[in-house]
């Protein structure tokens, strides 16, 4: 299994983009990871 693919601070700005407006599935897509991670990841840093 890979490791972690982004660290904290990438993760951070991608939430950050949430925060603006932009919606979950676009920035999945932009990104390459699933929108059940960004839902992980604002419920571990927000």
């Amino acid at each position: 299994m890979n490791g972690k693919r982004y660290s904290e601070a990438p993760i951070l700005d991608i939430l950050g983009q949430l925060e603006v407006g932009t919606s979950i599935s676009d920035l999945a897509r932009l990104h390459g990871v699933a929108p059940g991670t960004i839902y992980r990841w604002k419920a571990k840093y927000s």
